[in-house]
């Protein structure tokens, strides 16, 4: 989104939530709450993804992507739910650094890309640190895991089955009651 697009966007809300507290005083919450729902846009692909994920990851990863637009970051959804199959090709393909079970397997992970305000595009490739470092921060706060920046808030490299550095920037984790990915595979395949 371009900001001229934020900035009408952010006004017809305003008024939008003006036109409900007058019209409907009584349920001008519920009102708001709708209005900002409608906000966050995504894809019949991105929202797809989304539907493949655990229900309770899926209502997190939501309240993440609107905790993230009410602070100006959209963000595009990649890569959720991950057969083994599509896991081991993202191994063997150096895109993951998984040694056994990837939270993906068990639809407990996503890989959400900030939008580059400077392009418009999603930012496949960590240009926006900035974006990544906040939309992590803001998952964490959530409770959410991530492994894209250590406890000091530097970017943390992962060591990929072929010996590289590789940097997960969008990866998030919801562990739920679950110790390990591994865990949460048993139970996903039960």
């Amino acid at each position: 989104m371009k900001s001229g697009d934020i900035i009408a966007i952010g006004i017809a809300v305003a008024i939008a939530v003006v036109a409900a507290y007058i019209i409907f005083p009584d349920t001008v919450g519920e009102t708001v709450d709708s209005i900002v729902d409608a906000v966050v846009e995504m894809t019949t692909s991105e929202e797809y993804r989304l539907s493949q994920l655990e229900s309770e990851t899926q209502t997190m990863v939501r309240q993440l992507i609107q905790t993230l637009a009410d602070h100006d970051i959209s963000v595009y959804v990649g890569q959720t739910l991950r057969t083994t199959a599509e896991e081991k090709t993202a191994i063997d393909s150096g895109h993951s650094a998984v040694k056994s079970h990837s939270w993906h397997e068990s639809g407990r992970a996503v890989d959400l890309y900030p939008i580059n305000p400077d392009t418009g595009q999603p930012d496949l490739n960590g240009v926006r640190d900035d974006l990544f470092l906040q939309m992590q921060q803001w998952a964490v706060s959530l409770g959410f895991h991530q492994i894209a920046y250590d406890e000091q808030w530097n970017r943390r490299y992962l060591t990929n089955a072929q010996g590289k550095k590789i940097w997960d920037g969008g990866h998030v984790e919801w562990h739920g009651p679950f110790a390990t990915a591994s865990d949460a595979y048993a139970a996903y395949i039960a």
